[in-house]
């Protein structure tokens, strides 16, 4: 392999093998996301429908007292730059200028199997180890550029494997009289093995490297021996997913006692080295496969205090692996029920833990159980202000004890970091004891102190069973009207003299759209919800009020009638739907609800002719297309009602809503009636024709046109209508060429 080759294969790696920045997502936020609606909170709340019980929880508890927000001690992976790399690579390489001048490979030759493992970090390690150790430049150069040649033999066919091995291995040959170089030239052998699976070989080579090598070299010689173990474990394991010790094979208890000499060999020789965290990691890795559950609790809880204790220098990504690890077989696991915890962190997440649970029905700790351990821990749970106190809010909570909740003083001072935490318990307990008013206000002082979509939802939610949904209108309407009010200030153009990038202009738009961003986050939810609240939920007399009260506007008025003329156009009492919308201001709703009070204002007209003659066909045409272009007949399936919605009860057995009234069809279809009865043909009979096809018609509002009739249109009458269509209006019919 040539030399500009090599470089291209440098290349590559410093930016295709750069790790790329997690991004996270989950099925809670997705739905939350569709509902419109929100439920994302960053409060401790078990009973939020959106919550995931694992480990944002923990570390949300855990953050209340800063104990995760210290710095890391040292440069992670991700944080190792293509510019360390080159930096590394200048004192390196004989002729570095080269770099400047190469062309990357394709991206997909890299990131496959084993290489994959080679990431910045490692390779950056090699070289300089390599750099400090040995004096003969030459050899460095000679082994870095062996180091990177042998990545291609992760992505040689098999049948090209022992060729190329070959090839490298003479080329090492060249450095057998090299002393120095021995420990660093058997590295690469066994690296080579290792990327070819041949694991027992790679682990003689491995061996071969003394503890007085090089520091970094002799430490990860000893480490990838624990890596090549633990692969031979899980190839046996494979069959046997958290078997336990009965039900293993004798080659797997073989093979697991192997790793486990591995990992014990390292740490007797590198106890605070470079690989520290991730043996003992695969050391509690070893007590999970051997099923040793009261074993793995007292290792993980040694290292939970190590991690998080007063003085810890455990890095921060350090810390979220280990507490990850703990949420998938600790805390969660079999092994909660065989011991008690034994700190206070643990316990009280236990507890949280215990509620998610009474919603997901799943097997945990008895309360009881957890009670004693609580009262035999009071001493360490003071060195935490609050956090006594809310445990024990906690357990009331989960004992089922609202009322108790509900009438405890949550004092501040008391409760600390975990005061809002609290209130959170104390305003879901007062939802379950009928005390709606209060449980609305808790929730409101949540969402003033810290504005989250979960406190508005749920405070909409208590005032609508209070039957005062009129109230949340108007503490709506206030946070809307001051955010207009600094919207009018910020649209307001500066007076200085300022211009450009530094200057008064760019500030001022700069403030301008942050504050468009801001009110879209924050109110867009409460608009939701009053929108699906009045359509779904409130009475006919929160309605009125909201209508009555001078200071609401005329958007979230428009919101609260529009499920009343809507009522109306579906009931055929025009006189109500036209008292109604002539009680409305002329200035109409703008944003997302413009048009549809457009459409309204359109229809109004029709509603009009018929209030005096019900059968007026154009009238009907007019007022049965609105409803199949505009209203939204609620359809109760799963995937259309928002589980806010299903919460408050909406789409019960007694829910008479999917057939509320008419649908297009039916006035459409008495439209048709009376056309007929004319002597001559008119226009209006082609447009009702035409939308009684298009009706049956998939994606053209198929649910809101029918409703529930294609039984009393089946495949014939349609055919009769498409005939019609076509003998009596051929001009308008080639707009509808086909049947159905």
């Amino acid at each position: 392999m040539n030399k500009s080759l090599l470089y291209q294969a440098i290349f590559l790696l410093c930016f295709a093998l750069t790790p790329a920045p997690s991004e996270a997502s989950s099925d809670y936020s997705s739905n939350a996301v569709r509902d419109g609606i929100g439920y994302r909170s960053n409060l401790l709340d078990p009973d939020n429908p959106y919550a995931v019980p694992m480990q944002y929880t923990f570390t949300t508890l855990l953050s209340r007292y800063w104990v995760k927000h210290e710095a890391p001690s040292s440069p992670s992976v991700d944080e190792v730059t293509p510019d360390m790399y080159y930096a590394a690579l200048n004192d390196i390489l004989s002729d570095p200028a080269l770099i400047d001048t190469l062309e990357p490979l394709p991206e997909d030759l890299y990131g496959y199997g084993s290489c994959a493992s080679n990431n910045l970090a490692v390779m950056l390690e090699f070289m300089m180890g390599a750099a400090e150790n040995i004096e003969d430049r030459f050899v460095v150069d000679f082994l870095v550029q062996a180091r990177h040649e042998i990545l291609f033999i992760c992505h040689m066919p098999d049948t090209d494997q022992a060729g190329f091995q070959a090839y490298i291995e003479e080329q090492l040959q060249t450095l057998n009289d090299v002393k120095e170089a021995e420990p660093w030239v058997n590295y690469l052998r066994g690296i080579m093995s290792f990327y070819i699976e041949d694991f027992d070989q790679a682990r003689r080579y491995f061996a071969t490297i003394p503890d007085t090598a090089a520091p970094w070299l002799a430490q990860t010689a000893r480490y990838l021996d624990v890596r090549i173990a633990k692969i031979q474990v899980d190839a046996l394991a494979y069959d046997c997913y958290q078997c336990g010790a009965s039900e293993q094979s004798p080659q797997f208890i073989k093979a697991i006692a192997d790793f486990k000499a591995s990992i014990e060999n390292h740490i007797r020789s590198y106890s605070d080295g470079f690989y520290d965290r991730s043996v003992s990691g695969l050391r509690r890795y070893v007590l999970r496969l051997q099923d040793k559950p009261l074993q793995l609790n007292k290792v993980y809880e040694a290292a939970f205090v190590k991690a998080f204790g007063a003085n810890s220098d455990v890095p921060r990504e350090a810390k979220d692996s280990l507490l990850h690890e703990m949420d998938l077989f600790y805390l969660n696991g079999p092994a909660v029920a065989k011991t008690s915890r034994v700190h206070p962190f643990l316990l009280t997440y236990e507890v949280l833990m215990r509620k998610h649970n009474l919603r997901q029905r799943q097997t945990v700790r008895q309360i009881s159980t957890m009670r004693t351990d609580f009262d035999s821990m009071k001493s360490a749970y003071a060195h935490y202000l609050g956090l006594a106190a809310y445990t024990e809010l906690m357990f009331l909570s989960a004992e089922g004890n609202d009322v108790k909740v509900a009438a405890t003083q949550i004092d501040q001072k008391e409760y600390g970091p975990l005061w809002l935490d609290a209130r959170v318990l104390q305003a879901r307990a007062l939802g379950r004891i009928g005390q709606h008013e209060k449980s609305a206000k808790a929730w409101l002082e949540l969402d003033t102190v810290i504005p989250t979509f979960n406190a508005q939802t749920e405070m909409a939610s208590q005032y609508l069973l209070a039957h005062k949904f009129d109230e949340f209108a108007r503490l709506t309407q206030a946070r809307l009207t001051q955010a207009h009010l600094t919207e009018a200030r910020l649209k307001t153009k500066p007076t200085g003299s300022g211009a450009g990038i530094d200057g008064e202009d760019y500030r001022y738009s700069n403030e301008f759209s942050r504050s468009v961003e801001d009110f879209n986050k924050t109110f867009e939810p409460a608009l939701t919800l009053l929108r699906q609240g009045y359509s779904s939920f409130a009475s006919a007399d929160e309605m009125q009020r909201t209508l009555d009260d001078p200071n609401i506007s005329d958007q979230i008025k428009f919101m609260a009638a529009e499920p009343a003329l809507r009522r109306f156009l579906l009931h055929e009492d025009y006189a109500g739907y036209l008292q109604l919308f002539g009680s409305l201001t002329d200035n109409l709703p703008k944003g997302e609800d413009a048009d549809l009070a457009h459409a309204y204002q359109k229809v109004t007209p029709a509603a009009q002719r018929l209030s005096s003659n019900k059968n007026d066909a154009d009238a009907l045409v007019d007022l049965g297309y609105f409803l199949y272009a505009k209203h939204i007949f609620s359809a109760c399936e799963e995937e259309s009602v928002t589980l806010w919605e299903l919460t408050l009860g909406a789409c019960g057995d007694d829910d008479k809503r999917v057939l509320d009234g008419v649908v297009p069809i039916d006035l459409f279809d008495r439209a048709l009636s009376l056309y007929k009865q004319r002597d001559t043909r008119q226009p209006g009979e082609a447009k009702v024709l035409r939308m009684m096809i298009l009706c049956f018609k998939s994606n053209r509002n198929q649910a809101n046109c029918v409703r529930n009739r294609k039984e009393a249109y089946p495949k014939k009458t349609r055919t009769a209508l498409f005939n019609q269509l076509h003998q009596r209006f051929p001009t308008e019919a080639k707009q509808t060429p086909y049947w159905y």
